[in-house]
């Protein structure tokens, strides 16, 4: 089944966003990655290659892509997921393509803007669930209808030579004409469960993930309003470590609080039982934060 792109994107924040409107009618598309999303060089927090994906997958890409070839007013046509246009080629060959990259979202906002592509994912699985539950009685009804029409030509078929309205082989032609449809009704209807298994199962793994994420999310929210968060998970931001930073000028205070990295929230107390308790006499800062820049790296 053909992906559609589902042409929401008013007032999106996060990932692709149209600013042509507001560049004065010049192209501008701007692309603000996930925290984890990476490149290419594997550098974290910056556009990964769009990646083509299926209604039966499990997970989004993080740059998910749905590309037409004549398409409307368009030679080639790449947008994501909500319709918003990342890359276009006009018959006349005129080509847009220039994405201008933002600094990348916090692990937060990221979850929020995946949750929300796979809320736009799963309505897509859902309508064909629909689909395949209708194929179901249709394949069901087509098969039914073929056994009764073989019954017909094979009592056709034994009739005496004066009680026929056809010949034997005529009948004989129809009885195979219609066990050949039986057979793919079957076969279609075979298919269709398989899809239909593997939809369902596609469904359950999209939810357990929105699940897990709406879990971090709400644990995120809680330890910010609380005080207790250190955020250095968009790494292409500004002062990229500015928080961590901060929250060790006061070592006591920052052993009780959780650090969110790009990919995963850590216990401030887990980092320094990894490093030993004299890192925290607040002498050894410069160590504390290369230790967790190297704690991101490794989880690339």
């Amino acid at each position: 089944m053909r992906i559609q792109a589902i042409n929401t994107n008013t007032g999106f924040k996060g990932l692709f966003t149209d600013k042509t409107a507001q560049n004065g009618g010049n192209w501008r598309m701007e692309y603000q990655p996930y925290s984890w999303e990476k490149d290419y060089d594997q550098e974290i927090g910056r556009m990964a290659n769009k990646a083509k994906f299926s209604i039966y997958d499990s997970m989004l890409p993080d740059n998910e892509e749905i590309f037409t070839q004549y398409d409307g007013n368009y030679k080639e046509l790449s947008t994501d997921i909500y319709g918003t246009k990342t890359y276009y080629r006009t018959y006349d060959d005129r080509m847009r393509k220039t994405i201008t990259q933002m600094p990348a979202m916090n692990r937060e906002d990221s979850l929020k803007v995946a949750n929300d592509k796979l809320d736009t994912f799963l309505d897509e699985k859902q309508k064909l669930r629909s689909q395949l539950e209708q194929n179901f009685y249709t394949f069901r009804n087509n098969a039914v209808t073929a056994s009764q029409e073989y019954n017909t030509w094979s009592s056709e078929h034994e009739k005496g030579v004066f009680e026929r309205d056809y010949n034997k082989s005529q009948s004989r032609y129809y009885m195979d004409q219609k066990k050949a449809k039986l057979l793919e009704n079957t076969e279609n209807l075979f298919d269709n469960s398989q899809k239909y298994i593997r939809l369902v199962n596609s469904i359950d793994a999209v939810k357990e993930t929105k699940a897990r994420n709406n879990k971090e999310i709400n644990q995120l929210k809680e330890l910010r309003e609380a005080g207790k968060l250190i955020d250095i998970s968009s790494r292409t931001a500004p002062n990229k470590n500015g928080a961590l930073e901060a929250a060790l000028q006061n070592i006591g205070s920052a052993a009780e609080k959780f650090i969110c990295l790009p990919k995963k929230i850590l216990s401030m107390q887990e980092i320094f039982k990894m490093l030993g308790p004299n890192h925290l006499d607040g002498k050894h800062n410069s160590e504390i934060i290369r230790y967790v820049e190297n704690l991101i790296t490794a989880m690339r």
